[in-house]
This record gives C-alpha cells, sequence and structure tokens, in this order.
C-alpha cells in the first residue's frame, strides 16, 4: 500500500485514549495539554497531504515597482563574501529524475470530520504594520498570506488568521506562522515571545522583526533572542547560488531525496539569508554544489527550546520569503513546508532511512583502471584497506590483459570489480549498433582476461559519455547499475531507471548512481593550493546532507603519500555513520529499499505502524524506519501486532526520533502498535 500522509498519521485518535496512550507529563493540568495538543497534531496530520500542483493565483506573480535599494537591510550590514571556488556548473538539466516521494497523495479526509470540536491549532499572522512597510515597496503582502492560506487548506489543515495584536496576544500557544514578517512593533514582538514561551511553535520566513512599525532598523536581537537564529549573511553577492539543497531525511525534510536541487529566483533586494541555528536541514549553493560552500550559514535551520516556564519550544526558520516560494517548484516547496508544520504540530511521522542501519551517509571510492594496474594501485588499495574502505574498480578492456594479475589480488580482497568501456571513448551520440558493438567487445575482452560477468554488474563510461542510448543497451544486457554525472538527476542518491522494462538478466529495474562531488586529483590539478581543502568541503557537505558520495580517482594515482594519508584518514569514519562500501553493495541496499512500504494508521486509538516487504528474499542489509517522536527523547515502545518477527530493535536516533531497525526482514507484512513514554530529559538549548 502506497504511503500518503492522510495514512501516514494515526487517524482518529480519541482524547481518553491519547490520555492512557502517552505517558507524559506526571501533573494533570500537563498531560491534559499534552493529550489535547496530540489530538489536535495526529488528526490534522490525517488531513493532509502533499504537493499536487499549484494554483494560478499561487504563482501569479504581481506587478510591483522596483524595491528601493537598502529597502530591508542597511547598507553594508554584511561583508561582502565571495566563494573562492567559480561555479562550474550549468543550470540546464536535460534528463533528470527530481522528484517529490510519491507517498504524498491526495487528500482522502475533511478538517470538518475530525476538527469539528476542536480549536484550531495554527494561526497566521497578518501585521497590519508590517503590510503597510512592504506595500510600500510595492509588495503585496495579502499573496504572501495567501500562499499559505492556500497551503493550508489544500492539504486539509486547520488555520485561523489573525490580525490584531490583541488577538495575538490571547492566542492559545499552537503554531505561530509569521510570513514574511519584516516590521513589527515592539507589542507584537513581545507577543510572539509570551507565545514561545508558553510553549508554542514558530515558523517564520526570511527577516523577522528588523524593523519596527514605522520602518526603523531594529537589528537582528529579536530573530537571535526569540527566534533562535543568527543571521550571518544573504547571497547578494553570490549571483549564481540560487539552488536551495534540503538535507536528507531531517526531522523537518523527509519527503524530497537528498540534495534535491530546487530553484529559486534572483529578486533584486530579496536574496536568501545564511542562518545558523541549533540544527540544520538544507544550505543554498549554485548548479554544482560549489559555489556557497564557503558561506558558513544554512538556508533553513530549526531546533527546540527549554523556556523559563518550563515548556518546550519548536521553531523552524525558513530563510526565504514567500516571493521565491511562488516561483520554485510547487511541490518541492510545499513539501518542505507540510513536513516542518507536521514535526511544528508535534505529530508522529515516519519514513523510511536512506541508508541501512545504523548508518546516516555512505561512500563509495570508485578507481578508473586506463592504464596498467601495478605496484602503485596495490599500495593505493592497501592505503583504503587500513581505514576499511573497500575500492570499485571500473576496469576498461585495453589494459584489463595485463592487469588481470594484479586485479584479481585486489578482487580477492573484497574490492568490487566493474566495466568502463573497451577504449577511452565515450558513447555519447554514437548509434545504437556502435554503441552495442563496443559492449560487447568490452564484455568479451574482460572476460577472456579470466572475469566473467558478475550477478551485480557495475559500469561507467568513459569521461561519463553515455546517453539514453547506452542506458537501454546496459539494461538490456543484464548491467544493475552505472555511475553518471550529476546532470542525470538532481538529488544526492541512488535512483531507479525509467526503462519500460527490467534489465533483462537481473528481472529488477538499473540503478544510477550519481557522482556529484569533484574528484580529489581534479580539485588539485585545478588549484594545487587549495583543491584538497575544496575537496574535503564538497565532500563534508556530502556526508552531512545524509548524500552518496561517489568519490573518483584514477589508477596509477599521482597522489603524494602526504595527500593520500589526509583522504584515507577522512574516511576512516571514528563515528561509524558513514556506510563505506562498494558501489555493488549500495546497489543492492537501494533495490532493497525499493520493496519496502511503509504505513501508519491507528488500531483502537493506538498508532500503529505498518511494514511491507514485497519480493521473494530476505532483507541482506538491516532497514531502519525513522519515527518523529512528540517530544525530545521520548521513549518509543513497540508491541507487535499479530506476528510473531523478533528481529525489530528500537534504538534512539537524535533527540527527535527513534529508528525500528529490521534485520533479516522476510518478505510480508507486519505491524506493531507505537507507544510514547514522556522522558523529562532536558532538551539542550
Amino acid at each position: 500500500m502506497e504511503l500518503s500522509i492522510s495514512k501516514r498519521s494515526a487517524i482518529g485518535f480519541n482524547f481518553s485514549k491519547i490520555c492512557k496512550n502517552i505517558n507524559a507529563m506526571i501533573d494533570t493540568p500537563n498531560l491534559l495539554k499534552i493529550a489535547f495538543i496530540t489530538v489536535m497534531m495526529l488528526g490534522f496530520q490525517a488531513c493532509s497531504n502533499a504537493p499536487i500542483k499549484p494554483t494560478a493565483e499561487s504563482t501569479a506573480q504581481p506587478s510591483t515597482k522596483a524595491i528601493p535599494a537598502n529597502y530591508f537591510l542597511p547598507a553594508g550590514i554584511f561583508k561582502r563574501t565571495t566563494s573562492n571556488k567559480p561555479s562550474t556548473g550549468s543550470a540546464e538539466v536535460k534528463e533528470t529524475s527530481s522528484f517529490v516521494d510519491p507517498r504524498l497523495g491526495n487528500p482522502s479526509l475533511t478538517s470538518d470530520q475530525i476538527f469539528k470540536p476542536l480549536n484550531k491549532q495554527v494561526i497566521l499572522y497578518a501585521s497590519a504594520g508590517n503590510g503597510a512597510f512592504l506595500a510600500a515597496a510595492g509588495i503585496d503582502a495579502k499573496i504572501n498570506l495567501r500562499v499559505w492560506e492556500q497551503f493550508l487548506r489544500k492539504y486539509k489543515i486547520p488555520f485561523q488568521t489573525i490580525s490584531s495584536v490583541e488577538k495575538l496576544e490571547s492566542s492559545i500557544p499552537g503554531v505561530l506562522v509569521l510570513p514574511t514578517s519584516v516590521a513589527l512593533s515592539t507589542r507584537e514582538k513581545q507577543a510572539v515571545t509570551k507565545f514561545r514561551a508558553l510553549g508554542g511553535s514558530l515558523l517564520t520566513t526570511w527577516l523577522t522583526g528588523v524593523r519596527n512599525e514605522s520602518g526603523a532598523w531594529q537589528g537582528f536581537d529579536f530573530m537571535e533572542n526569540t527566534l533562535g537564529v543568527k543571521v550571518l549573511g544573504d547571497t547578494e553577492h553570490e549571483e549564481e547560488v540560487n539552488f536551495l539543497m534540503p538535507y536528507g531525511g531531517t526531522p523537518i525534510i523527509h519527503s524530497l531525496p537528498v540534495g534535491q536541487r530546487i530553484w529559486l529566483e534572483r529578486v533584486k533586494g530579496i536574496y536568501p539569508l545564511q542562518l545558523q541555528g541549533q540544527q540544520t536541514a538544507a544550505k543554498i549553493l549554485d548548479w554544482s554544489r560549489i559555489s556557497g560552500l564557503n558561506q558558513a550559514g544554512h538556508t533553513l535551520v530549526f531546533g527546540e527550546q527549554a523556556q523559563a516556564s518550563g515548556a518546550l519550544s519548536r521553531s523552524v526558520a525558513m530563510g526565504y520569503p514567500e516571493h521565491l516560494w511562488r516561483s520554485a517548484e510547487p511541490k518541492a516547496m510545499e513539501a518542505i513546508a507540510h513536513n516542518a508544520l507536521m514535526w511544528l504540530m508535534r505529530l508522529p511521522d515516519v519514513y523510511l532511512s536512506t541508508w541501512p542501519a545504523p548508518y546516516k551517509n555512505a561512500l563509495t571510492v570508485a578507481v578508473n583502471v586506463l592504464e596498467v594496474v601495478d605496484d602503485v594501485d596495490l599500495k593505493f588499495a592497501s592505503a583504503f584497506e587500513q581505514v576499511r574502505v573497500p575500492l570499485s574498480y571500473f576496469v576498461m578492456a585495453t589494459p584489463v590483459t595485463k592487469s588481470a594479475e594484479n586485479l584479481k589480488k585486489l578482487q580477492a580482497k573484497g574490492n568490487e570489480i566493474a566495466y568502463q568501456g573497451d577504449k577511452f571513448e565515450g558513447f555519447k551520440g554514437q548509434s545504437e549498433v556502435e554503441q552495442s558493438d563496443r559492449l560487447k567487445k568490452m564484455l568479451k575482452d574482460i572476460a577472456d582476461a579470466g572475469f566473467p560477468f558478475p550477478a551485480q554488474a557495475g559500469f561507467q563510461a568513459p569521461i561519463e559519455s553515455q546517453d539514453a542510448t547506452t542506458e537501454k543497451l546496459l539494461a538490456e544486457m543484464g548491467f544493475s547499475y552505472y555511475i553518471s554525472f550529476m546532470d542525470r538527476t538532481d538529488a544526492r542518491e541512488p535512483f531507479a531507471t525509467a526503462q519500460a522494462q527490467p534489465t533483462a538478466m537481473t528481472k529488477l529495474p538499473m540503478v544510477v548512481l550519481p557522482r556529484t562531488i569533484t574528484p580529489p586529483e581534479d580539485a588539485i590539478e585545478q588549484d594545487p593550493e587549495n583543491g584538497l581543502k575544496q575537496f574535503f568541503a564538497e565532500s563534508d557537505l556530502s556526508t552531512a546532507a545524509g548524500a552518496l558520495s561517489v568519490v573518483r580517482f584514477p589508477n596509477q594515482s599521482l597522489l603524494t603519500p602526504e595527500e593520500l594519508g589526509e583522504i584515507t584518514a577522512k574516511f576512516a569514519d571514528p563515528s561509524k555513520k558513514t556506510w563505506t562500501t562498494t558501489t555493488g553493495q549500495v546497489v543492492s541496499w537501494w533495490r532493497e529499499r525499493q520493496r519496502l512500504q511503509i504505513d501508519l494508521d491507528t488500531k483502537a486509538g493506538v498508532a500503529r505502524l505498518t511494514v511491507n516487504l514485497a519480493g521473494s528474499e530476505p532483507l541482506h542489509h538491516p532497514a531502519s524506519v525513522l519515527i518523529n517522536l512528540p517530544y525530545p527523547h521520548d521513549s518509543l515502545r513497540i508491541v507487535p501486532d499479530g506476528h510473531t518477527f523478533t528481529g525489530a530493535q528500537v534504538t534512539s536516533s537524535d533527540p527527535w526520533r527513534a529508528a525500528v531497525n529490521l534485520a533479516a526482514l522476510k518478505p510480508g507484512q507486519y505491524s506493531w502498535l507505537l507507544y510514547f513514554d514522556r522522558h523529562a530529559t532536558p532538551i539542550k538549548n
């Protein structure tokens, strides 16, 4: 069963049963408060789902006059910073697999079915003073507000819009949304601070409260003190830095592929912010993910703070205004907003981890064998073996005969042998007959050298030059995967090709592994002084984002011993959060992951997780289902519902999530009842 937001949330929780199932605060008033909020949150998500398509009203651009210079930010407020490396990418992507998680389906319930007797939990605040301030710059604040109203209605999320500070001051804490609220009065800011102090959650976009109702500059104190966010800069002087790159599988973004490029319009005077917060969820870069790396800030941050009252308050700060949201990919932007709101509402949510338990990201090293494999290569492999990083060798047919003995030595130590063509010449643009002949010759020459076609066959075209014809032929010949350049997809994770039929020999779709990091030797060649630092910066971002890092080296490497030592030390990963494996094992896991489907519903008022594993083989890699917790450090208890599988283990992923790890799961359907036990463990501010 496809997982939709309407099913992922626990539908139909009633008030009395929630009180029994959440072992929360000791005192009755707090218990009732938590129960009430949980009812609201669980029903809220049951009525909401995600991106379908934008309406004309939500995307229409109003005719506005040019925004006056320095209208929002004083001149020189940020020191001018530019990337130390120019962008090398192009925004043109002819063939991609960009998508929003298909689990986000159409609405199936109306708000009245669950919320008729309850107060609305999302509050949109439309400040009159802020509206007047924006209007003077030719911006209609009502359109910013309308973006949220249409979004909330589309996904059946109950809300109310208020415009007076008196109503803001008397609002019951839930989730307060402040859309591009640049100018706020002292009284309004005090009301927002009080709202948070009582345990309310905040979602803000772009600049918030940096000017007063008269437009006078007030600084960033309100954002820092009340929102918990520091403003480090913006992208005014980074002309190519226009792509929002969400991290994978965070509590507030988990319906998008890891690192998916989301283009943001560049509007003079309205530049995305560089923010510093408790936790990070997205960064803004150029298309190639290089320019902007030197900026310390992020464009989407979140966190949770303990208030003086003892209440806990969550916040999400989006460093872009609604104006940029309206011109971006609507499904992606709405998915971000939806995931963030569900977390702010403290709704349990379930989603598959991108990587096998217990890993947060993946690293695979691809060595292109264009020359004879000699002692240099054996020493190179030994250096990686010492830090337990296996290598995948993509072998060209021309040097294979003279390299066979050493390749077999490398293979015997757990390294992978894959294919790279018959000669150093790209395939793109060649006829199907010519490409087919070349691939057949490659297979024959490498088989004659003692390397029969493996069960998990991989390919990387010379200079990454392939096209749809190459992909078709690889699938027909039974290849399991190939490595592509970053222009094949907008994301930083594997994906199955859109071939009409599975590969002829494996009966499974072929998988593409995008290479999104500049190879170390290429970086050093381009910039001998700073190239290795540049590679490490790209690698660090990929790791932080939870992405797949495909790192390419040539055989007969020219790295100095010191450079190789720095790289292997970097890959050693004492934290054990990086999955270092061969490309073939990444593909094996990804195919297993595609066979898994998860769902969240209720049984007798108790949340129930259901996992379906299709196919005929058990899992060879332990899968991990991540579950957002209502409160930080809650303990998750799972009780089997109608099965005897004992391989499920609950672990803590981070303060806001638990993981249900499933090892050696056999095909079938499994369900568990979920109980969240409230703990008094403090959250660090």
